[in-house]
């Protein structure tokens, strides 16, 4: 899961013409019961699949998170069947 300042649109956009991703998923803060709390065009959740592995990606814009900075902005989830 990558957590980006405000750019994750970017990103992704990045991912499908560079690496062939696919988005399965993607909302918005404001299609969330988060609307109206923070920036409505933000990416509140967004699953890409590249190859046969799935990333997840969202924008980390509130007041009182932890600030995103390079080394703290990805966390690893592994899923088995």
């Amino acid at each position: 899961y990558i957590s980006f300042k405000g750019n994750c649109e970017e990103a992704i956009n990045f991912y499908k013409g560079r690496l062939g991703a696919e988005v399965l998923f993607l909302q918005r803060y404001g299609d969330s019961p988060m609307a109206g709390k923070g920036p409505d065009d933000k990416i509140m959740h967004c699953s890409l699949r590249v190859g046969d592995s799935v990333i997840m990606a969202c924008d980390n814009v509130f007041e009182g998170q932890n600030p995103t900075i390079v080394g703290n902005n990805i966390t690893l989830a592994i899923g088995t069947s």
